[in-house]
């Protein structure tokens, strides 16, 4: 007996815009259909975009002209722009040099009283960082970790508040390294870098797994491998079976915080702090992979509203919706392979 059944379904947003749709937050049927009893999304959706701005088609022209060649940074990277459907924003780094580059591992957050990572090399634990007196321990422990292993030749530990590590590889040496993070408060962690000897990484945001893949298999030069983070086999035209790598840029969620101080002498507009809103997700909305939010610029395009005399800003960065944001009166960095994500309910203005 057959109780219920499921089946695959292509969907839009009835809204434009960069709206993100992460893998199986799409859970709720707003107007009931007959029949429908649950729904999720298993797969993220692809982020859209607003409508182009005249200072983007000016950017877009720029890059077109090296949209008829292939093989280099820059042909691969406009191509993508150009070429692929739904592709918003891409940034190419290569290793043209015999060894692996540098890992740089970044956590989201400090190690707190019951948290640890199991530090893994190559899929094989190598040991376990435990939280015993502060969050800078666990990281000297994990340095002294991957410092132990023939294949590293030196771990610096730094960043803003002693949460990156810089992993340098010995001559000749290629490493995967990942962490299992254990404990309520563990935080996440990005990873970049790590690129192999003679191989180029695509930074995508936007555009289906397989036109992506695709379109690099197209343009890549013959002999050099592809590396990133996510995996997908193309066909050729001669029926053989390729393997391309690419990276998908991490989300950053920004949130803000804004208190505004009107100026007497001109008139505030009633949805004033709706505006305000508006004017900091336009900017943000601007920023591709690997662009730092920086505050003043926030700031800045508060006052495209009339009647404010000054602004204070605060900013937040997760890397997912679920965790209490942090706020800081300083510049939001970055990973190269991040992109900053916005929206109006993350934006909080007062007066």
């Amino acid at each position: 007996t057959i109780t219920s059944t499921s089946s695959p379904i292509p969907f839009l947003a009835q809204t434009y815009g960069p709206i993100a749709a992460p893998a199986n937050s799409l859970t709720e049927i707003v107007t009931p259909i007959a029949g429908w009893s649950s729904i999720t999304n298993p797969q993220a959706g692809i982020t859209g975009r607003n409508q182009e701005t005249d200072a983007e088609l000016r950017i877009r022209r720029a890059q077109s002209l090296h949209s008829q060649g292939a093989a280099t940074v820059e042909a691969i990277r406009s191509r993508l722009l150009q070429e692929v459907p739904g592709v918003a924003s891409v940034t190419v780094f290569e290793n043209v040099t015999m060894t692996q580059d540098p890992i740089s591992i970044v956590f989201s957050t400090n190690f707190v009283a019951g948290t640890s990572a199991q530090v893994n090399l190559d899929a094989n634990n190598i040991g376990t960082a435990t939280y015993v007196s502060s969050s800078l321990q666990v990281m000297n422990d994990i340095a002294s970790i991957l410092l132990a292993q023939p294949e590293i030749s030196a771990v610096t530990v730094g960043g803003t508040g002693n949460r990156e590590l810089t992993i340098d590889m010995n001559d000749g040496q290629e490493v995967d390294i990942d962490f299992n993070l254990a404990g309520a408060g563990a935080p996440t962690y990005t990873e970049s870098g790590g690129r192999p000897p003679k191989s180029f990484e695509a930074v995508v945001e936007g555009g289906s797994d397989a036109d992506v893949a695709l379109k690099i298999w197209q343009l890549k030069p013959a002999g050099i491998q592809t590396f990133g983070n996510t995996h997908v086999v193309i066909t050729d035209s001669q029926g053989n079976a390729q393997g391309i790598d690419f990276t998908r840029a991490t989300p950053v969620y920004i949130w803000v915080l804004v208190t505004l101080t009107l100026n007497p002498q001109e008139t505030f507009p009633a949805n004033g702090q709706e505006l305000v809103s508006e004017a900091i997700l336009a900017y943000g909305d601007t920023l591709g992979i690997g662009i730092d939010v920086i505050i003043q610029r926030v700031q800045a395009v508060c006052f495209s509203v009339p009647g404010i005399a000054s602004a204070t800003v605060q900013l937040a960065r997760t890397l997912d919706l679920s965790t209490t944001p942090a706020y800081v009166s300083t510049d939001i960095d970055i990973g190269e392979t991040e992109i900053s994500v916005w929206d109006l309910s993350r934006i909080n203005v007062s007066i």
